[in-house]
């Protein structure tokens, strides 16, 4: 059986936590995409709570919890989206040993760093 080295094993991990939080976001996103203003008395708290934080410009708590991006919105969702779909196309390990790799591609660099270090050891 092959057994994955430190990159490989980065690789996967980075690909499944972007997986991961795209569906809490969509399950997020379907909380508060059929509300209309004549729903605002009878929204939940977690409604409430989302669509003050997107209304004030700021990245929910929940989703900071998740993965800390930036404060705002738009900017942690483009965040977001430029490292998941980076780690969709990443599925070879050895390419990342080939050119130079920016380090904000990844939702945890210092975990990328650590695995290159394990896989020149």
């Amino acid at each position: 059986k092959h057994s994955l080295n430190p990159l490989e094993v980065f690789l996967r991990n980075e690909r499944h936590f972007g997986e991961s939080l795209f569906t809490e976001l969509n399950e997020w996103f379907s909380l508060i995409g059929p509300i209309s203003s004549d729903d605002a008395a009878t929204l939940t708290e977690t409604q409430q709570r989302l669509c003050n934080d997107l209304v004030r410009g700021d990245a929910p708590d929940h989703w900071q919890k998740l993965w800390e991006g930036p404060n705002d919105p738009k900017t942690w969702l483009h965040a977001f989206f430029d490292r998941f779909f980076a780690s969709i196309e990443r599925n070879d390990a050895n390419k990342i040993l080939e050119a130079p790799v920016r380090l904000s591609q990844f939702f945890f660099p210092d975990s990328l760093l650590a695995a290159l270090h394990q896989h020149a050891c």
